[in-house]
């Protein structure tokens, strides 16, 4: 076939079948050595749309190019396409935030009938050191003198320190229920730790994942106009109040102009949780199964299964004897030690399912599974996981006609699953038998 009549076979251009053959992906069938015409064969359609069909997908050229030419074994080609998955469903969550913003911002337009005065970004603020002090306020009036005198006493204490602050001044605001006045602090950040001295303390500040910012322009005591505007923004993007804003002084003197003074206040924010209508779990008999995989045992303070599983998912294509049965589901088995040697202390296998226990990989361990009755509950996202079993077992569990058994309880992620996403579903397994009769 000439490669005009393959290109409308193909249904592509045919600058298209030149670049493919450059590149490596699919190579004329004969090449005419007088008029170096291309021909191709109707057998090769199968190959460009396998191209297409992976092109489609998101694939990069170079990665089409290993897939079709280096035979990559099923689980690698498996690998590849969960990488992708989770990839597509990042940015469906990124795009799904940019459309919320959006949303949010056409309402305060609505709303207001005109465009918001403050602009707010979300930002992260990094953990700094700071030097601090301590002071109180009756009324927000007094924010500026009290400020101002907290301020000469840090700056008297960098002098004495012989060092230099690394950015602009800070005013924290901080919770005070129960307290007389409003606690705030005077702060200035620095490069590294000093040894605290007098009312000075010097600390690490906390850094913030999520910080709401807007700048505002001109005197302080028109604060109040920007602090409105930024709580409507987090109400009107879903979001919530999760910390004490935080005052940063990009451009103040005292005794200056107070038309061009510039501050830029932060507020942490996190998105609120939607509140999720627990179903009623179902009761399903599950028989004994076998499953290969990594173990960690502790008390999980410091999200060390979150760690295993990220050392496991890329060592998945080391099991042998995957379960077909089972198809391509995954499992954090949870195992209650009898004599633990720390109170809180259990067992955790993050495994995939096999058809018996041989070949495993080094570092890993295989368990077999009894045959148990499971009340068996739907989670969204990992934030939901300590939300679902708080509700099988304090909620659901007493009020039902049966008691916890003794096989392990898990997690079974299925093959759409995804980390990245915190609206993906998973099943808690949590192993039930019937409640003894009264005495």
């Amino acid at each position: 076939m000439k490669i005009g009549d393959f290109a409308k076979l193909g249904r592509v251009s045919i600058k298209t079948l030149r670049y493919y053959d450059t590149f490596g992906l699919l190579q004329p069938d004969q090449i005419q050595w007088r008029t170096g015409y291309r021909s191709y064969s109707p057998d090769q359609l199968p190959r460009l749309n396998r191209v297409l069909a992976l092109k489609d997908l998101g694939f990069s050229l170079d990665e089409i190019k290993r897939l079709l030419n280096d035979e990559l074994p099923a689980p690698r080609l498996r690998e590849m396409l969960r990488s992708r998955r989770e990839e597509i469903a990042r940015q469906i969550q990124a795009n799904q935030a940019m459309l919320d913003q959006v949303e949010a911002r056409l309402t305060l337009i609505e709303r207001e009938g005109a465009l918001p005065r403050y602009e707010v970004l979300l930002k992260e603020a990094p953990p700094t050191w700071i030097a601090a002090v301590k002071g109180s306020l009756s009324t927000y009036e007094e924010a500026a003198s009290t400020f101002d005198s907290l301020f000469q006493t840090l700056v008297a204490f960098l002098r004495k320190q012989g060092v230099r602050s690394t950015g602009p001044a800070m005013a924290l605001y901080h919770e005070t229920e129960g307290q007389e006045g409003i606690l705030v602090e005077a702060a200035l950040p620095l490069a590294s730790s000093l040894p605290s001295w007098g009312a000075v303390s010097v600390r690490l500040l906390e850094g913030v994942e999520r910080m709401a910012s807007v700048v505002h322009r001109g005197t302080l005591s028109n604060l109040s106009e920007a602090y409105a505007d930024l709580f409507r923004w987090v109400e009107a993007n879903g979001c919530q109040v999760a910390g004490s804003p935080r005052e940063l002084y990009l451009e103040y003197r005292p005794g200056g102009n107070p038309e061009r003074f510039t501050t830029e206040i932060q507020l942490p924010v996190a998105r609120k949780r939607k509140e999720t209508r627990r179903m009623e779990p179902k009761i399903l008999r599950k028989e004994a199964f076998k499953a290969v995989g990594m173990k960690y045992l502790g008390k999980n303070e410091n999200n060390e299964i979150s760690q295993l599983w990220d050392c496991f998912v890329p060592r998945m294509p080391e099991i042998q004897h995957l379960s077909a049965a089972m198809g391509e589901a995954s499992f954090g088995l949870c195992y209650t030690l009898v004599d633990p040697s720390e109170p809180g202390e259990f067992a955790y296998i993050a495994a995939l399912p096999v058809d018996q226990l041989a070949d495993i990989p080094e570092g890993m361990v295989g368990v077999e599974v009894p045959a148990q009755t499971y009340a068996v509950a739907e989670s969204h996202g990992f934030g939901e996981i300590g939300q679902t079993y708080d509700f099988l077992i304090k909620q659901w569990l007493p009020a039902s006609p049966y008691e916890a058994g003794k096989g392990p309880d898990f997690e079974l992620y299925p093959m759409e699953f995804t980390s990245e996403d915190p609206h993906s579903t998973f099943y808690i397994y949590y192993p039930i038998v019937p409640k003894s009769p009264a005495g």
